[in-house]
């Protein structure tokens, strides 16, 4: 990164393309990777941008919080707890929805999954949970509440890189929301 080397010589023009890069982050219509984000983060930290590492080592938690190995490279980073155990209780949310679901309450699971998205509204794998249990005996043909909200749950995920081992997942289940 230009900036890294720039901060020894000149921390003004280092904190001007900081700023720059955040704002292009913001804008970006697809989600990071988790190793590209983590990535970041580490840099921003070395660039004396703690701020801005820590929003996004939390968003980072927020998309990929599910993933031990994501988390144990966030836990390398830092040591915040509102980082660290952010995912938990949506994790822990997300683990009894998929049980209720495969138990075949699908008006339960529904409910599950709504109470961990509202925890964590980019996590992917939840909100792919959700999409399938909405999904699950609603006809894509007659416009529903319950179709609406799992295309608003497609919608949300599909900022994942094609490269996410569940994008074929999401792919599937857009297919049949959106009639593909």
């Amino acid at each position: 990164m230009k900036a890294t080397s720039l901060l020894l010589n000149d921390a003004e023009t280092a904190e001007k393309l900081t700023e720059q890069a955040m704002m292009r982050l913001d804008g970006m219509e697809q989600f990071m990777s988790a190793e590209a984000a983590l990535l970041v983060a580490k840099q921003l930290q070395m660039l004396g941008q703690a701020t801005a590492g820590a929003s996004m080592l939390k968003n980072c938690a927020e998309i990929y919080g599910d993933d031990p190995t994501v988390m144990q490279g966030i836990a390398k980073l830092t040591d915040d707890p509102t980082i660290l155990n952010a995912g938990n209780a949506a994790a822990d949310l997300n683990r009894q929805g998929v049980r209720v679901y495969k138990a075949g309450n699908l008006v339960e699971a529904r409910d599950v999954f709504r109470k961990a998205l509202a925890l964590q509204p980019k996590n992917i794998s939840i909100a792919l949970n959700m999409a399938q249990s909405l999904l699950h005996g609603t006809d894509t043909n007659v416009p529903s509440a319950e179709l609406e909200e799992c295309r608003a749950c497609l919608k949300t995920v599909g900022l994942m890189p094609d490269t996410d081992t569940r994008f074929p997942r999401y792919q599937k289940l857009r297919s049949k929301a959106f009639g593909e």
